[in-house]
């Protein structure tokens, strides 16, 4: 719905390790080290990374695969038209988390005390 702020670093979420998964009816909290968290309320995709396609899950749907990513390194961490976060994982598994509604927000970042909703 918001978009990422324009001066946004993806490079904050270099070397996070995700470190718990949690799920509510409609949410799915993605809890990494150093006080990173990433609530997802919309639409995401998780892959390996030579996958053909992605598969879009909406939430309240979990995709099993985000539980291989749990005690997982992130890699690289970029931003696609300054809506989508995509997290490439050190075991190959990609996470993207979309902004993709005009009406209702997607995602949130909290890093330490900063909230961004998306």
């Amino acid at each position: 719905m918001y978009g990422l702020p324009k001066n946004f670093d993806s490079g904050c979420f270099a070397d996070r390790t995700l470190e718990m998964v949690c799920i509510n009816a409609i949410q799915i909290y993605l809890h990494f080290d150093c006080d990173t968290v990433i609530t997802i309320e919309g639409q995401y995709s998780i892959r390996k990374r030579n996958a053909m396609f992605d598969k879009i899950t909406n939430v309240p749907n979990v995709s099993l695969e985000l539980f291989s990513i749990i005690e997982h390194k992130i890699i690289v961490a970029t931003i696609e038209d300054g809506k989508t976060i995509k997290l490439t994982f050190e075991n190959g598994y990609q996470l993207s988390v979309f902004d993709n509604s005009t009406q209702y927000e997607q995602y949130q970042i909290r890093i330490g005390k900063q909230t961004i909703i998306v």
